[in-house]
């Protein structure tokens, strides 16, 4: 019997985990030692170690024949597909060929930087990934109003006063930092009953564990958090509830509030959420007045098309009360490998835009969303080739018919994967990549997850499955093969260089150069502490902008036409009910269950259909007294999408990110 220490590679999460190996086969246990999850037991690890090597797990490059997949070499595939993409970046030119990065990357720290590094070498602007699903409209607003494209973090653990906002699903995903599996949350816990003046309110259309512990919970109706807070901008701003020092010396264009907040005033915000006009001033009022105050942002309060509008007024709320970039507000979560140098290398006013909808690059990515109308678009720069690595590109995006039909128009499409899924269907080549438990590998960025300087690396646990590869070592062959010439390109000739660098450098050794320059350690000397490396908490009290004269832009004039196309949700006899809806883990469920109130007269367990203006999907109804009587409650992972349920036309015209709350939806019986 072996003991082996490791993690979870399941993206915000990284739980630590202790393996006991007996006969081959690991039992996976919490590691107590762990300041991430300190025991808690994340159910995705049983269920990724059992998926390791299942009877569906792709062991040998595979290519599309006229009956069907047969098994190829390695040699043969990389080959193949290297002279297919020297011949269409001959013809067409290296943006004809993209890259689909999928959302397992962001636990592969070493095949995230191999996919970016691809796209930049060739000189394609085509490098897709879901951020426009998760934080791209964050990083937007902060961009614009501080400079720096960062998700700032709410520090939920010294406020006074701490807002929860946003739909949550029960004991699965949590607002910003707060998880079911983080100590972080059991910190909380602790203040909460340790100190008295913190106070705690939860705003949301589900009534979750937080909120039950709340001081205050104020249910208001699916979709209309972006008039909530809105709502609360107007009240503290007209009440003169603001900081004017910290305004006047930190703060520019703060004149143009009152006429872009002048339509949200509490009773006109009141009657959209389906509250009392005294709950927005009152939160409002102890917000301002509160020594430290926050609000945490839940990962769905930015799904839809106001998602930019959104992230703006959670930027303002906490500027004018003297909150941003500050202990106990919002502050900027730098872990041990601090990536501003790098993010500033690639500002957004100077990115590459989708070629038909006009999104910039935000941090080098642009919305998948966009993929297939760039693929049935002609022009100059069409897409004719992608590589689609760790993910489905037809996930959690509008119309996912229509979409699988543009994959089938191109010329060829690659998937590097482990497990089938609705593209590797109609691939041209499927190239099998390793499991998360068959690689070694570290992370960054924990900063995000946990307000500490934290850093962990694990070695491989398993032997790798029949002919798999790593992402990395897959996509360095197919670079070369390529013949990606030095000059020209979307970012210019010295980023290419650098993706060229990074495309076939040894990223091992660049990591290990970059952890003794931040921590003074290395990978072996990571990989030896068996609970990771724990360098205390993060520093609250960084300031940085980038902004003329270093001063908070409260009222960019790039985000006016955002903030004034702001509209709430709205019903129908024909729709009642809204749409809402949460990430959860991939182990959790693997089929849709429609929570609704016991109020929308359907009995738990039958079968409906879910119907928007898109489309329509099945579920089973799950009955839940917490939700608010409007709301239809769908959670999602990497085995449900709701694609079918969301408009292509609606989007949010800043970051490209479709609506995945605040749809009106009817319910009919199956």
């Amino acid at each position: 019997m072996t003991t082996h220490f490791s993690y979870c590679r399941e993206p915000g999460c990284y739980c630590g985990f202790e393996f006991v190996q007996t006969e081959g086969k690991l039992d996976p246990r919490g590691d107590r030692a762990n300041p991430k999850n300190a025991g808690f037991l994340c159910e995705h690890v049983k269920s990724s170690l059992e998926e390791a090597h299942n009877s569906t797990r792709f062991g040998t490059p595979l290519k599309r024949t006229d009956n069907g997949f047969v098994a190829a070499s390695w040699e043969e595939a990389l080959q193949s597909i290297g002279t297919k993409l020297k011949k269409l970046r001959k013809t067409h030119g290296a943006d004809s060929i993209g890259v689909f990065g999928g959302p397992d990357l962001g636990g592969n720290s070493t095949g995230a930087i191999r996919t970016a590094a691809f796209a930049l070498g060739l000189g394609s602007p085509h490098l897709y990934t879901d951020l426009h699903l998760h934080g791209a409209s964050q990083l937007t607003a902060a961009e614009q109003m501080l400079g720096l494209p960062m998700a700032l973090q709410a520090d939920v653990g010294r406020a006074h006063y701490t807002v929860l906002l946003g739909s949550c699903d029960q004991n699965h995903m949590g607002w910003g930092p707060l998880q079911s599996t983080t100590i972080h949350t059991q910190a909380l816990r602790h203040i909460q009953r340790m100190r008295r003046s913190a106070k705690l309110v939860a705003v949301g259309p589900r009534k979750t564990d937080f909120a039950e512990e709340a001081d205050d919970y104020v249910q208001i109706r699916p979709g209309t958090e972006t008039a909530f807070l809105l709502g609360l901008c107007h009240a503290t701003w007209n009440g003169g509830w603001v900081e004017k020092q910290y305004l006047d010396a930190y703060c520019i264009n703060a004149d143009r509030l009152t006429e872009w907040l002048a339509p949200w005033t509490p009773s006109a915000v009141a009657d959209v959420c389906g509250i009392e006009p005294g709950k927005i001033s009152g939160i409002a009022l102890k917000f301002s007045r509160a020594p430290m105050a926050t609000i945490a942002k839940s990962p769905a309060l930015f799904n839809h098309e106001h998602g930019t509008a959104t992230a703006w007024a959670w930027h303002v709320l906490h500027a004018i009360t003297a909150n941003l970039l500050r202990p106990g507000g919002a502050f900027e979560a730098v872990g041990l490998v601090d990536l501003l140098p790098a993010v500033l290398a690639f500002p957004t006013k100077d990115a590459p835009k989708t070629r038909v909808s006009g999104h910039p690059a935000i941090c080098l990515q642009m919305p998948a969303s966009a993929i297939r109308e760039e693929i049935q678009t002609p022009g100059k720069g069409q897409l004719k080739a992608l590589l689609c690595v760790a993910g489905d590109p037809q996930k959690h995006h509008p119309q996912p018919e229509a979409f699988k039909a543009a994959l089938s128009e191109l010329e060829l499409l690659v998937c590097i994967d482990t497990h089938p899924n609705a593209s590797t269907e109609i691939a041209d080549w499927i190239l099998p990549s390793k499991s998360a438990w068959e690689r070694a590998d570290f992370h960054f960025l924990e900063c995000p997850t946990l307000p500490y300087k934290y850093l962990q690396a694990t070695d491989a646990l398993l032997q790798p499955y029949g002919e798999s590869r790593s992402i990395e070592s897959i996509l360095t062959d197919l670079y070369r093969a390529t013949g990606a010439s030095l000059f020209g390109g979307a970012w210019g000739t010295h980023v290419k260089g650098l993706g060229r660098w990074l495309a076939t450098t040894n990223l091992e050794t660049q990591a290990n150069r970059a952890l003794r320059w931040a921590a003074d350690t290395d990978l072996n000397q990571l990989r030896a502490l068996p609970h990771g490396l724990d360098k205390g908490d993060l520093d609250r009290t960084l300031w940085r902008l980038n902004t003329p004269g270093e001063k908070i832009d409260l009222a960019p004039t790039s985000l006016e036409s955002a903030v004034r196309a702001v509209r709430p949700p709205t019903t129908s006899s024909s729709k009642p009910f809204l749409l809402t809806t949460s990430p959860i883990s991939p182990s959790d469920q693997t089929s849709p269950q429609v929570g609704l109130h016991p109020e929308a007269g359907f009995k738990g367990g039958s079968k409906v259909q879910v119907h928007t203006k898109a489309g329509s999907i099945s579920g089973t109804v799950r009955i839940d007294e917490h939700l608010h009587p409007e709301a239809c409650h769908i959670a999602w992972n990497s085995s449900i999408a709701v694609g079918e349920l969301i408009p292509d036309d609606i989007r949010d015209p800043q970051t490209g990110t479709p609506s995945l709350i605040g749809l009106a939806c009817n319910i009919e019986k199956a």
